[in-house]
């Protein structure tokens, strides 16, 4: 665990911002979002990175799968750097989640018992019973009803120990969907009218948005049809206002159903088209393809051949993409807790596995930088003795060899430097400071004036003026270096070119770009650009790092980097850079 300064003002905002999530979660994004804005001012990691992972979890919550990766990604590299434990295990759980909601089962599984683990490693209760709910759930999903019971009540008798009423409520929910299932009526109703009272008491608004719905589903049960559909539209608004579309879907589905059952036809298409409509959006295919079967039923009910084919077809396609997941198969075969462990170890294993490779992998390259700076002393004197050698030896045969010899010697020396370029990038630790793009610009396009063709070339430069961007400045420098470089090194020789320069911010990343009139690249050498060594041209006279380099020096600052390129008519890159 890294030791970390402590921050009261902002351990305040993060513990008030997790705290509002329950009963105002979009005040728990404003809260985590002004965090964020603080750390980037103070150049505060440890805290911005607490800030990205609660905001992954709310998102989360909120079903926007692309937002809640994007800030669980950004936590997740600080933490999993780090090794802060705490932090890792919030981000597998909401990883684990957003799987889950998105169908991937079995990956979901694996980050979920990861989380498991690493909660009770660090004795957070809080953690173990949400991991535990989620896990119960997968459990649900593939009718392995005895285990999902057991895993409820494991995480009812950890949230007990902590107090934790939202903890309890949770898990009482779903245990009244199995009580129903299993056709115990009575008991279902007396355990969600429990999750209920709790979810009033702790004031959580979403969480009694499920339990309405949830008693909907006993009230349907009992054919007491005015009073679910009372519950469900009463969900279905406390949904749509906190924006959660998988308890929209839910409801609308339900009332789908409950329509259908009192023949009331033309509420009942209405509320399951307004399903798909999220659903096509949200990519919810579980509840897609059940809304698609009840239109099917509906359709089929009324002779409406064609119309039934239709629902028909997007039910099978929408249930074969859940079943392409091929999870169904490694689920449902785990018949015991043992094996559940089983799945754990195995996620345990990977990872040291991996640590094994990453320390490998750092061997390696601190084996590279030690030959390489090893070798630039006898390189530094073989270069100087062609100096004497020119001052000294006129005769032209002699010399002519010598410039061969000088040519491989310079080749070498470029190649070595590289080489301690890859490795110290890897190895460097960024220094944020606000980065002077123009002044960089200037400086590398002015160290650039001896190369081969650069006369020829018109440079156009465009810098965003109100950009503030704050980076490691020698890691910018290398990016930009190489982008040009690139550009000029590959003009053409017969013909004057241009290279365009485009520095501009987005709103939340920052993108430079470089395009050139050169040769371009032909299309069957650029799946290999950035491999190490990789020449795409037989009369280049690169050493083949430098695309590596510069992917290397992108990959450091956690950006990406893609390009266009067509022969005879030019090549652009485009790096994306968070800020």
């Amino acid at each position: 665990m890294t030791a970390i300064a402590s921050n009261r003002r902002l351990d305040a905002l993060l513990k008030k911002s997790f705290a509002q999530r329950v009963s105002d979660l979009p005040s728990a994004i404003q809260i985590a979002q002004k965090v964020i804005n603080r750390c980037a001012l103070n150049y505060d990691d440890y805290h911005q990175a607490y800030a990205n992972c609660y905001l992954g979890y709310y998102y989360m919550i909120l079903s926007d799968t692309t937002q809640s990766e994007y800030y669980t990604q950004k936590a997740l590299s600080y933490f999993e750097k780090n090794h802060i434990d705490d932090g890792m295990a919030m981000c597998y759980y909401t990883l684990g989640s957003t799987l889950y909601k998105t169908d991937n089962y079995h990956k979901a599984l694996k980050y979920l018992l990861e989380s498991h683990a690493l909660f009770i490693q660090s004795e957070d209760l809080f953690g173990q019973s949400r991991a535990l709910k989620a896990i119960a759930s997968i459990y649900e999903l593939f009718q392995d009803y005895q285990k999902a019971e057991q895993t409820y009540h494991k995480c009812i008798e950890v949230s007990k120990l902590n107090n934790d009423d939202n903890g309890i409520s949770n898990a009482y929910n779903p245990l009244s969907g199995i009580y129903l299932k299993n056709g115990k009526i009575d008991l279902a109703e007396k355990t969600i009218k429990k999750s209920i009272e709790l979810k009033k008491e702790t004031k959580d608004k979403r969480g009694l948005g499920y339990g309405y719905y949830g008693l909907g589903k006993v009230e349907l049960a009992k054919s007491n049809y005015n009073t679910a559909e009372k519950l469900f539209l009463k969900g279905k608004e406390i949904h749509s206002e906190m924006g959660d579309q998988i308890g929209q879907m839910m409801a609308f589905n339900k009332l789908g159903i409950l329509y259908f059952r009192t023949n009331n036809i033309g509420q009942a298409k209405i509320a399951l088209h307004e399903s798909l409509k999220i659903g096509k959006v949200s990519r919810h295919f579980l509840l897609l393809y059940k809304a698609y079967h009840v239109l099917y039923e509906i359709a089929k009910s009324e002779g409406r051949s064609e119309d039934a084919l239709e629902y028909l077809e997007g039910y099978t396609e929408y249930k074969t993409q859940v079943e392409k997941k091929e999870t169904k198969n490694v689920i449902s075969s785990i018949k015991s807790l043992s094996e559940m462990e089983m799945i754990e170890k195995e996620a345990i294993w990977q990872k040291a596995i991996n640590e094994n490779i990453e320390k490998k992998n750092k061997e390696l390259d601190t084996f590279v930088y030690k030959v390489a700076h090893d070798l630039r002393g006898p390189i530094s004197s073989l270069m100087g003795l062609y100096n004497i050698v020119e001052h000294d030896i006129s005769d032209e045969k002699p010399m002519e060899y010598f410039g061969i010899y000088n040519k491989e010697i310079n080749r070498l020396n470029t190649i070595v430097l590289d080489f301690i370029n890859v490795t110290q990038i890897k190895e460097k630790k960024l220094e944020k400071k606000r980065i002077n793009f123009n002044g960089i610009l200037a400086d590398i396009i002015d160290s650039y004036r001896f190369m081969e063709n650069f006369d020829n070339l018109e440079f156009s430069i465009k810098v965003d003026a109100a950009l503030e961007m704050y980076s490691d400045e020698s890691t910018i420098t290398t990016i930009v270096q190489n982008l040009i470089e690139n550009a000029i090194k590959y003009s053409k020789t017969d013909e004057t070119g241009k290279v365009n320069i485009k520095i501009y911010g987005r709103k939340r990343d920052m993108v430079i770009q470089v395009h050139d009139t050169g040769i371009g690249i032909e299309e069957h050498n650029q799946p290999k650009i950035f491999d190490m060594f990789f020449r795409a041209h037989n009369n280049s006279k690169g050493t083949g790092l430098g695309l590596f380099l510069l992917k290397s020096a992108v990959e450091k600052l956690s950006g990406k980097i893609s390009f266009e390129s067509f022969p005879e008519i030019g090549t652009t890159f485009k790096i994306v850079l968070p800020y």
